[in-house]
């Protein structure tokens, strides 16, 4: 299983650090925003997307795709963090294009700070060049 990164969080662990596009880490309610084009994404693969600022509550957003793994068995995109891949996002259908915006789960409200989100796919390999895009809104204690 490999880890995959996304562009956003490249630009975070780049010597020198590069920086965020306003758009990526920004507003009174922030959204942290990442997009990755699929290459060779498989089943069991982690993708980092972006690390939340400390005492960073997630209230909502969305997983958008544009048919990332579709399949006799549709694949599953799973939104997390180390230890909880499906916390925010419990293992959800990419096979088609669409949009997913974030259900009450458990974690929506809690302190997420310093946490590195990741997205987890499982069922069916990824289609290279398909594009998944994830958007965590969240505000600061």
């Amino acid at each position: 299983m490999a880890t995959k990164n996304s562009v956003q969080y490249a630009k975070e662990i780049n010597v020198p650090q590069q920086l965020k596009e306003p758009y990526e880490m920004a507003g009174v309610k922030r959204s942290a925003y990442a997009t990755y084009v699929a290459a060779a994404f498989a089943i069991g693969d982690t993708l980092n997307l972006f690390t939340l600022p400390t005492k960073a509550r997630i209230v909502g957003g969305y997983m958008e795709h544009d048919g990332l793994a579709p399949g006799t068995t549709e694949g599953t995109i799973a939104l997390g963090y180390a230890g909880a891949s499906d916390a925010i996002l419990a293992a959800t259908g990419v096979g088609t294009a669409g949009r997913t915006q974030l259900p009450k789960l458990g974690s929506i409200g809690a302190d997420m700070g310093g946490k590195l989100i990741i997205a987890t796919l499982a069922t069916t390999a990824a289609t290279d060049g398909k594009v998944l895009t994830v958007c965590l809104e969240y505000v600061i204690d």
